[in-house]
């Protein structure tokens, strides 16, 4: 169900919580702006949707060499080498070679790649949802609680139940913008207590 999308000039109980809560202001205003605005480039996704399949195709390669070396870190040369030369320098390097694999992958599945079945995701139909996600991950951040019904009422598009279901859907992204925002902006000093986990 549609919402009647909110009045700017005048801030929403919803907006004041968040604020409240240890959203910054000026920053939450400057993102909310951004999603509500946001329109949908078919350009820019015809562009990325090209480079899909090279994308897939080296990704795998990057997880089957993490998978070789952790064959070959086993076997006995494996062994017979850490034996006579020490431990490897990089012993977690499989794990490491994965986890950049599943990060680039959680950004290119939004900016253009196909989920696992091929299909383009939500958010790559709907190039709207990445200031969306942005948004989500910055109140996360700040808060600490995603708190659906605010973040649902300051955008105005959505419900709360639909902006919910579509923030799971994509909860990974979110968090990586999450992430993003606690690596780049220092956490608010003593943010009130949410009063909701949503």
């Amino acid at each position: 169900m549609k919402r009647t999308k909110p009045n700017p000039e005048s801030p929403s109980p919803e907006f004041l919580n968040l604020v409240s809560w240890g959203c910054d202001r000026q920053t939450l205003s400057s993102l909310i702006e951004g999603a509500r605005e946001a329109k949908p480039d078919p350009s820019q996704l015809e562009t990325l949707g090209g480079e899909q399949r090279e994308i897939r195709a080296k990704l795998a390669t990057i997880r089957k060499a993490a998978g070789d070396i952790q064959g070959l870190m086993s076997t006995f040369a494996g062994n017979m080498a850490t034996l006579f030369n020490g431990p490897p320098p990089y012993p977690d390097l499989p794990h490491l070679i994965r986890a950049f694999a599943d990060q680039f992958e959680s950004v290119a599945l939004y900016s253009g790649t196909p989920d696992s079945k091929g299909k383009p995701s939500a958010i790559t139909q709907k190039s709207e949802g990445m200031p969306e996600a942005i948004l989500a991950g910055y109140v996360l951040f700040a808060t600490g609680s995603y708190h659906d019904p605010e973040v649902s009422a300051v955008l105005g598009k959505f419900d709360s139940a639909t902006h919910r279901r579509w923030r799971e859907r994509h909860e990974a992204f979110v968090k990586v913008f999450c992430e993003k925002f606690r690596e780049s902006t220092p956490k608010p000093s003593n943010p009130q207590k949410p009063t909701s986990n949503q």
